[in-house]
């Protein structure tokens, strides 16, 4: 291995950074795969929240039965953005009346997501840190190789 320690140093920090992505992307994947039922709403109440500057997105308390005892859980629509909260109004006028698919666990079905989105774009994060890590990892061992300790 190359022994200048700005490189250990880099590959520490990238090393961290794979670690940190690993364990966010681990809690979403838990927080995904938790969600292994579904059923209707019974009753949902829409409001808009802003998430952000000039983000709105619609947010629903919600009401669903499961093995004849009732639940309630609140959620926001992730997927569902828009830059106007009057767009979030029109989206709730149309949507108010349909029935809402509501995600639980069958273990715990107080744990409850209007939506189940598998996070596609923390695992590749976290895939494209390690795999840069042993990347660099190798760049050092073939520098360490050659360079026989001249550097």
């Amino acid at each position: 291995m190359h022994q200048n320690n700005v490189w250990k140093g880099f590959l520490i920090f990238v090393a961290l950074a794979a670690l940190w992505f690993s364990v966010e992307s681990l809690y979403k994947l838990y927080k995904y795969v938790r969600l292994d039922a579904s059923t209707v709403s019974e009753s949902i109440q829409w409001d808009i929240e802003e998430i952000g500057y000039d983000r709105f997105a619609p947010h629903g308390n919600y009401t669903f039965v499961v093995d004849g005892k009732p639940f309630t859980g609140e959620s926001l629509l992730q997927e569902t953005t828009y830059r106007n909260g009057w767009v979030v109004q029109e989206w709730i006028a149309k949507h108010s009346l349909e029935p809402v698919k509501i995600w639980y666990s069958t273990s715990d079905p107080t744990h409850s997501a209007l939506q189940k989105t598998f996070p596609t774009k923390e695992c590749l994060s976290t895939a494209l840190l390690w795999g840069l890590f042993l990347y660099f990892v190798g760049i050092g061992y073939y520098v360490g190789k050659y360079t026989d300790g001249k550097v």
